[in-house]
């Protein structure tokens, strides 16, 4: 018996049934502005690479059905609980790098997810924490797939701390933000002083998409804990009632 198995479907199954239950409580305001970049949807001919920070994965994750994406996940332990999680809510999973296994490797994965977009967390497995590395870059230039930035914030939440980056989990009935930016488009046979211009690109990108959600988050917290000041009431009384009690 593969107790290890066991014990990775079972967290997996506690994962998803905890965020689905926590999501259902919140709000949200989500932000497409490409055209066919809401993966939620199916796909209008546009297929696309998302890039979103590991910190920041459950909102994406749990913000709406996945049968439509699928998810270049690692083959360390850690990326067990997450692919087993993904797959029990219909999103398809990869396990591997973007980076390593050459052409043949991207092709395979190119062949199982034709008809899906990609999510990539481009910080992870290791880290540094948001700090963009070329793996992603290079899987756009090598599959002519734009990269879709996004940004992520929520009203309320925990920060669960990990080994290298933490996690934010938006608390119940708060509200969540799910932003996206224009495609960024990567030529193909780029050298490495262009990837490295495209790494930088897409992490302005995100950076400046962060900075807005957590505008909005805060901006909304706000609004909400201000109370308007309401004029006093005025009373009116008539001459003549003044004149009868005054008598």
């Amino acid at each position: 018996m593969n107790w290890n198995h066991i014990l990775t479907r079972m967290a997996s199954w506690l994962i998803v049934s905890a965020g689905r239950l926590l999501f259902w409580t919140l709000r949200r305001e989500l932000r497409f502005p490409a055209p066919g970049s809401n993966a939620f949807e199916r796909p209008d001919g546009h297929l696309y690479l998302f890039a979103v920070w590991h910190d920041l994965m459950l909102v994406p994750i749990f913000a709406g059905p996945q049968k439509y994406m699928a998810s270049l996940v690692s083959k360390h332990q850690d990326g067990s609980y997450l692919a087993q999680s993904l797959e029990r809510l219909g999103m398809m999973t990869v396990r591997g790098s973007s980076t390593r296994g050459g052409a043949a490797a991207i092709r395979r994965m190119m062949d199982v997810t034709k008809h899906k977009h990609i999510t990539i967390t481009p910080d992870g497995p290791q880290g540094p924490r948001r700090k963009m590395k070329a793996g992603m870059v290079f899987l756009a230039s090598q599959t002519g797939r734009a990269i879709i930035p996004t940004g992520h914030s929520a009203t309320r939440c925990w920060r669960i701390q990990g080994r290298w980056t933490d996690l934010m989990v938006p608390k119940p009935f708060s509200k969540f933000y799910l932003l996206t930016g224009d495609p960024i488009h990567v030529p193909p046979d780029i050298s490495r002083e262009e990837v490295r211009y495209y790494v930088e690109r897409v992490q302005r990108a995100m950076e400046e998409l962060q900075v807005e959600a957590d505008r909005l988050a805060q901006s909304s917290v706000k609004s909400s804990t201000e109370s308007p000041t309401l004029p006093l009431p005025v009373v009116r009384t008539s001459r003549k009632q003044s004149t009868r009690r005054a008598a």
